[in-house]
């Protein structure tokens, strides 16, 4: 049987599973899975989770995964370091991009990155105070 790294990031997050080994690296010491990158996504102005979820993806080179979402928050390159480029879209928001380099460590395989996307809506996208969460690329 074989699994794909959204399921194990999906039974990692619901604390199901230990390290399997699938050759995918990133165990820490206790067995235990680690995502590369964790995103908590909330609106800009309320500080909350938008109310349709989100959808976020990973890039790098021809690597892309769809980041899994859980409990407020986005899960992505299990076990797997790297340079990514993070977009995340969602309905009445302006897209949020950032890069982000999860690094290799040992005993842990890959040390997870935390980032809150702040979500700029639609009718703000404009405004000056719009500009600061977008990220590095739309400045």
């Amino acid at each position: 049987m074989s699994l794909s790294r959204g399921t194990i990031s999906l039974l990692r997050a619901l604390g199901l599973v230990a390290c399997l080994p699938l050759g995918l690296g990133g165990c820490d010491c206790n067995g235990h899975l680690n995502d590369a990158v964790e995103i908590t996504v909330l609106d800009f102005k309320t500080r909350q989770p938008p109310a349709v979820e989100p959808v976020g993806v990973l890039t790098e080179g021809r690597f892309t995964e769809t980041m899994l979402w859980y409990g407020g928050v986005l899960f992505g390159g299990v076990g797997r370091p790297g340079r990514y480029t993070v977009e995340i879209r969602t309905k009445g928001y302006e897209v949020w991009r950032w890069r982000v380099t999860a690094a290799s460590a040992e005993c842990v395989g890959v040390e997870t990155v935390e980032i809150t996307a702040l979500l700029v809506p639609d009718d703000t996208a404009n405004s000056s105070a719009a500009a600061g969460p977008l990220g590095p690329f739309d400045r």
